[in-house]
């Protein structure tokens, strides 16, 4: 915390409030395992929701999530209360110190988000005097507007912080570098978006930069939806169940993540419908709760994925994933309008060569995304413009 505060120090005085009362924040009701308490921290002015985990035992310390909500919404618990399984995870629902949104100049975006570091910093020392908290198991998580802010503060406070939960948003730099190389390496960052949500792109692009980057990424596409919280994130709650799974590692963790695997797979192989079977074992590949199984049951599954790449319609569905993948990365790196109609006629050809698939079904949507951004750039005679920063309408 020492590094972001000095440079921060407007901040200090504002926060020896908040200290002073560490000892006395009242919890109302008093704090109880799987129930929601509401405590007044002075200097946000606002009171804010703690919920304690079902099995939460004060003589252990406890995984911790700071949820930062969406625009025009209010602080709360029950969103991660569902995605965590109510067991575990201590949820804490954040507001901000400053309504302001996070479409200014990167500077201005980085200002924001070091304030709200601080911030944070300055709560968890006054909870600790009441709450039982692993400080090396902090994990941030934001929904639309919150989430392009998580997005800067676990990269700004990368060593302070386990794992971000990234929902509806991106990551708000783009693609400039991360102040310190390997910042996130083995950190785990979970993004997700709907089908249908302008964000989509975004989402995919932060979590292709953050596993370059050398995190534990899981992705998530909520089917069919637009710019609004799921009522289930699969994914999610798996990403949970593996972080637990990671963190106590007993005999009963050990036991499901075996009955999950064997389960789940035997499922796949049980599919005859070749398409479904990849689609049930690609989605295999990419639960979290893979990483944490040995490498001979980690090849089982790349072995079968590779198996049902034979049949010429699976091929069809992969090979347009591929190439959506590539255009996903180019659409990052992109700085002018002939980049992006280079990117716009490569969706063309998805949407020509992969016209069954579910990637060459989307790719009509991309094509009136993308050809509306390169219109907008041309009419400016300027480079293109950056995609939409979190405002207000997200």
């Amino acid at each position: 915390m020492d590094n972001v505060a000095t440079r921060w120090g407007w901040l200090l005085a504002l926060l020896a409030a908040g200290a002073a009362c560490a000892d006395t924040l009242s919890f109302s009701p008093p704090l109880t395992a799987g129930r929601t308490s509401r405590f007044r921290w002075e200097p946000l002015k606002i009171e804010l929701p703690i919920y304690l985990p079902t099995n939460y035992d004060p003589a252990r310390a406890w995984p911790i999530v700071f949820y930062y909500h969406g625009a025009g919404a209010q602080p709360s618990t029950e969103l991660y209360q569902v995605h965590t399984g109510a067991r575990d995870f201590i949820v804490v629902g954040m507001t901000y110190l400053s309504p302001d949104d996070l479409a200014g100049t990167p500077a201005e975006q980085a200002r924001i988000a070091a304030n709200e570091v601080v911030v944070r910093h300055g709560l968890q020392e006054a909870l600790a005097a009441s709450v039982s908290f692993d400080p090396k198991a902090i994990y941030l998580a934001g929904l639309s507007k919150g989430g392009w802010l998580v997005s800067l503060m676990g990269e700004i406070d990368a060593s302070n912080v386990a794992g971000m939960a990234i929902q509806l948003a991106g990551r708000a730099r783009r693609n400039d570098p991360l102040e310190s190389r390997g910042a996130l390496a083995d950190r785990w960052i979970y993004v997700g978006a709907g089908e249908l949500d302008p964000n989509n792109m975004p989402a995919r692009q932060a979590a292709g930069f953050y596993r370059m980057g050398g995190a534990d990424v899981t992705f998530e596409e909520y089917p069919e939806i637009g710019h609004q919280p799921p009522i289930r994130a699969p994914r999610l709650t798996a990403w949970f169940e593996a972080l637990r799974m990671r963190r106590y590692r007993d005999r009963e963790s050990g036991q499901r993540l075996i009955s999950w695997y064997n389960e789940t797979l035997g499922a796949a192989m049980n599919t005859h419908d070749l398409p479904a079977r990849y689609h049930m074992l690609s989605a295999m590949q990419e639960d979290p709760r893979l990483t944490l199984c040995s490498r001979d049951a980690r090849e089982r599954i790349d072995s079968a994925i590779n198996d049902t790449r034979r049949d010429p319609a699976v091929q069809q569905i992969w090979l347009a994933e591929r190439a959506m993948s590539k255009l996903v990365r180019q659409e990052l790196q992109a700085i002018f309008p002939s980049d992006m109609e280079a990117i716009v006629d490569g969706w063309r050809t998805v949407a020509r060569t992969y016209a069954d698939t579910p990637v060459g079904k989307r790719a009509r949507r991309e094509i009136e995304r993308l050809s509306g951004r390169a219109r907008e750039s041309e009419k400016q005679g300027a480079p293109l413009p950056t995609p939409a920063a979190p405002t207000a309408a997200e």
